[in-house]
């Protein structure tokens, strides 16, 4: 691993990590207090990076035959990863062992995030299901499923998940009653939306292929006639000519959003800074440090320290 401090613009510090990945880093997270990051992508790589002792650990095709890591969620000292081979994978971050393989999803996993109770996850794929685990057994304990392919999921901390991918509908289902959708609405994407977040206030932002960053009223007892707030265009961003899954990220409560290595703030729709180098594809947020994980489509990754 190298890992090279540079000096940003705007005098925020600036880590790059390289000797990772080759090719596209689709999937990143902060994970043992910020004192750890994963990352993953096309090379079908698990890289665990000690952002501390300057040193990384690299699991080689921790999947099925090589398929690609398509998104990470941190479990205490192990962490979830979701494959394109339609499965997904605990790995222990320490040993780099597999302990754990999930099957139920039959197409490409999009996204895996945690859901519900403290062992719980969720995960969305290209087969349209919403399904969920408890991270100690091998097969899902409740699913459901859309007519078209899910691509982005959020868990909100009042048991709520929100799903969406191709068509651009926000579907809404609580966890302790999950014999039917409790809601859903349609937004203002005139594209298939890639990424969606919550915050603990109860909005919800959005990434369509269109361009547009948008937020919404996610709240279950809302009275607006339409739960659109506002949209922040993102005129700048690099070309995503891929149809990468482009992710976005509230920060800061949802004071301020994350997408594409730029942040936005939420009220103004002003862009206040923009820190990326190369195309980002997904990043995370580390509040206690005020630090960011970001990674990109040329195999790169960085921690900005904001």
């Amino acid at each position: 691993m190298s890992l090279t401090l540079h000096n940003a613009p705007d005098e925020s510090q600036d880590w790059l990590l390289s000797g990772g990945h080759e090719g596209a880093v689709l999937a990143c997270a902060f994970a043992n207090a910020g004192s750890t990051a994963v990352s993953g992508g096309l090379d079908a790589r698990l890289c665990i990076w000690d952002l501390a002792a300057g040193t990384n650990y690299v699991v080689e095709h921790p999947g099925r035959a090589r398929a690609a890591i398509t998104s990470l969620q941190p479990l205490d000292k192990s962490c979830v990863a979701a494959f394109s081979d339609a499965h997904l994978a605990l790995v222990d971050l320490e040993t780099g062992i597999t302990l754990r393989r999930y099957t139920g999803h039959t197409r490409v996993v999009n996204q895996v995030r945690r859901a519900g109770t403290r062992h719980q996850i969720a995960s969305v794929g290209d087969d349209g299901q919403l399904l969920l685990w408890d991270a100690a057994t091998k097969k899902p304990v409740w699913s459901t499923s859309t007519q078209f392919p899910l691509m982005t999921l959020a868990a909100a901390d009042d048991h709520l998940v929100y799903a969406t991918g191709l068509e651009p509908t926000i579907h809404v289902f609580d966890l302790r009653n999950i014999s039917k959708e409790l809601f859903n609405w349609p937004t203002m994407h005139d594209d298939s939306i890639c990424s969606i977040d919550v915050s603990p206030n109860g909005k919800l932002c959005s990434l369509g292929f269109d361009g547009q960053l948008q937020f919404y009223d996610a709240a279950t007892g809302s009275s607006r006639k339409s739960r659109y707030l506002n949209q922040c265009p993102t005129p700048n961003a690099p070309p995503n000519d891929d149809r990468y899954l482009v992710r976005c990220k509230f920060i800061h409560g949802d004071r301020y959003a994350i997408t594409e290595g730029a942040v936005y703030d939420v009220t103004s729709q002003v862009k206040l800074a923009d820190h990326h180098t190369a195309p980002v594809i997904d990043m995370d947020y580390h509040g206690k440090s005020n630090s960011l994980l970001m990674c990109a489509n040329d195999g790169s990754l960085r921690v900005t320290q904001l």
